[in-house]
């Protein structure tokens, strides 16, 4: 008959077959733990142990063993009951936590072995030192107790694994310390050691480590926001789907936010991509599916300025709008009215930018999906009169962070005309004729004129029409119809009805003469008589209307600064979108005009538009080129 020794040793050979009769052996075990005194089991238990602790590669076999050691050593453990106490009942265990039942002896006398191997010499001995520990952490469960002297000594000796030179023991001695951090305590050596290696470890595995085990606090977060700029794909990726599943996008900053969508979905490696997406599903999940919120949260009315957000934007939107088809879109898009337009009052930043978004999208995946895009876009003639109604709403803004707004939402609602339908002429000009209008209009500054030519470019059929309207909207806006009213002074007035009322006087004395002599029958003094009350007529006319204020329309320069940036801006940014290969006659009218003379001037916002203005006139001729460098160089005298 087999000795209890043997019978020990033939479960732990079948333990490492597989883990279907597991919890068979266990029971086969623990009747011989009872069976055996703790001593003789323990020697024996240790000795069999040892084998697999001397195997420092992840054999399937040493791994399975471990498993079942590790939730037998537990299972003496008395877990804390899970069923519903009354406030009296646990003040009464409060009372009595004295009492408490000390750590099983079998789990004690492993730990404390386990503890006394962790300096071994052989790497194998202490990655599996530090493994079995985990382990046992692990499948203790959260409200099982130790002892604290133990504790103590593990966090201890797992502190001083951490500084192991073997990459798979930092690992794991990272993994077991996370059962004993403080995230309460602002000096808690576990928090420090993983701060240190979350940075500075030389291995990528390590540190993908500490960002799964280390718990989430306002000093940790920025060092995995950090990782999201680390070398190693699997740590940056591991990074995004910690904040993904544990960091609220209400905890972080708005530019953290920004930051990590920028980092994250232009990111070369595919998989750091699709942790990005996720960590942006997340935050859309926050919002409870509203993409509105969501945009607000990552604040773009303020962020249109920043380098590279203008791209990004573009991505979180199309990241969104990915694995969604076309009609469910569409179907939760619920901004527009009947005319298929948003009402003025309900215009946002965040609003007009979806929908931009939105209809751009569908227009990207072809004819097919063209049926959508018609629920959501209005015709150009209902489109044209919805931004000129936008365009009158809208008041001149001396409060900065106001008129960014106004030009935020105006970029949006003209870069979504360019998938409008302009195979209609009506609707055609009349758009041509409202961005024209917008050109010269002073509540455009000279940031809108970019999305103004772009629309304006592909609705004009050759360049040099372009540039003859650019020039006529140019004059208007050097030397706009201005009516003035001349007023007549007091003064005036006051001597100009003297002089009516005595031309009164005089014609009534006149007008009684006149009925005399048409009685008396002297025709002939009548008739000079009548010619004189004409010229009194005449005269009193004249009088009364020169009493009346004098309204003349006239035009004036206007040299101001404004004024000459978006002028200059109109001509850099149409020879930026044209195609043209010479200097035509309205060209070098502006130039001489306009453009040579905004070089010398002493504003540097002003020469610097100009000097790139000549630039690109430069490259379309080699004459004007070769006379550029003295007028530039003269220019470039006046700057600072």
């Amino acid at each position: 008959m087999a000795t209890p020794q043997e019978k020990m040793q033939t479960i732990f050979e079948e333990v490492q077959m597989g883990k279907k009769n597991h919890a068979k052996l266990m029971k086969h075990l623990k009747k011989l733990y009872d069976q055996m005194t703790f001593d003789d089991f323990w020697d024996q238990f240790c000795h069999l142990l040892q084998y697999n602790m001397l195997v420092y590669n992840r054999c399937p076999a040493v791994e399975r063993t471990l498993d079942f050691l590790s939730k037998f050593v537990t299972s003496f453990v008395k877990q804390t009951e899970n069923s519903q106490k009354t406030e009296q009942e646990e003040e009464n265990l409060a009372e009595d936590s004295d009492d408490e039942e000390d750590m099983p002896p079998l789990l004690h006398k492993l730990l404390s072995y386990l503890l006394q191997c962790h300096k071994a010499n052989n790497k194998a001995i202490r990655f599996r030192v530090c493994q079995i520990i985990n382990k046992l952490l692990k499948d203790m469960g959260d409200d099982a107790q130790i002892d604290t002297d133990i504790y103590e000594k593990i966090k201890e000796c797992m502190l001083d694994r951490l500084r192991d030179i073997t990459p798979v023991v930092r690992i794991q001695a990272v993994i077991a310390l996370g059962r004993l951090q403080e995230p309460n305590d602002e000096k808690c050596p576990v928090l420090e050691g993983y701060h240190f290696h979350i940075g500075c470890d030389p291995n990528s595995n390590v540190r993908q480590a500490v960002i799964q085990t280390m718990a989430i606090t306002a000093k940790t977060v920025p060092d995995i926001i950090e990782r999201t700029k680390d070398v190693t794909d699997l740590v940056r990726k591991q990074a995004y789907l910690t904040l993904a599943e544990k960091v609220s996008i209400k905890s972080l900053k708005i530019k953290q936010r920004v930051w990590l969508l920028q980092s994250g979905l232009k990111d070369q490696s595919d998989s750091v991509k699709a942790a990005a997406a996720k960590l942006l599903q997340a935050w859309l999940r926050t919002y409870g599916g509203n993409v509105l919120e969501l945009l607000s949260a990552l604040d773009a009315e303020n962020s249109m300025d920043e380098e590279g957000f203008l791209e990004t934007r573009e991505l979180v939107m199309k990241t969104l709008f990915k694995k969604v088809p076309a009609e469910e879109l569409v179907d939760k898009f619920e901004l527009l009215n009947e005319n298929l337009v948003i009402d003025l009052d309900k215009i946002t930043c965040e609003s007009v930018f979806y929908w931009r978004s939105l209809c751009q999208y569908l227009k990207s995946l072809g004819p097919e999906e063209e049926e959508y895009l018609d629920k959501i876009l209005p015709t150009t003639s209902v489109y044209s009169d919805f931004i000129q109604k936008w365009m009158a709403s809208i008041e001149v803004e001396e409060d900065i962070k106001k008129c960014c707004i106004q030009e935020l939402i105006t970029t949006q609602l003209l870069e979504l005309a360019s998938v409008l339908d302009f195979s209609d002429s009506a609707g055609r000009k009349s758009f041509q004729k409202l961005l024209q209008d917008m050109l010269a209009s002073d509540k455009v500054g000279h940031r809108l004129i970019k999305p103004i030519v772009v629309g304006l470019i592909s609705l004009v059929a050759s360049n040099e029409n372009v540039l003859k309207i650019a020039a006529e909207i140019i004059s208007e806006l050097q030397h706009p119809l201005t009516v003035v009213d001349e007023s007549v002074s007091a003064e005036e007035r006051r001597k100009n009805d003297i002089k009516i009322a005595s031309i009164r006087v005089e014609l009534n004395q006149l007008r009684e003469e006149l009925e005399d002599c048409v009685k008396q029958q002297e025709f002939a003094r009548a008739a000079e008589i009548k010619a004189k009350v004409s010229e009194l007529d005449a005269a009193k006319l004249e009088l009364l209307e020169s009493n009346q204020p004098k309204v003349n329309e006239i035009r004036e320069e206007r040299t101001d600064s404004d004024t000459i940036v978006k002028c200059l801006t109109i001509i850099s940014e149409i020879l930026t979108e044209i195609m043209h290969n010479h200097i035509s006659p309205t060209l070098k009218s502006l130039m001489d005009s306009l453009i040579i003379p905004g070089v010398a001037n002493e504003d540097p916002e002003i020469r610097n538009v100009a000097i790139r203005s000549l630039g690109l006139c430069c490259l379309l001729s080699k004459e004007e080129a070769k006379k550029t460098p003295a007028i530039v160089s003269s220019g470039l005298s006046h700057g600072p």
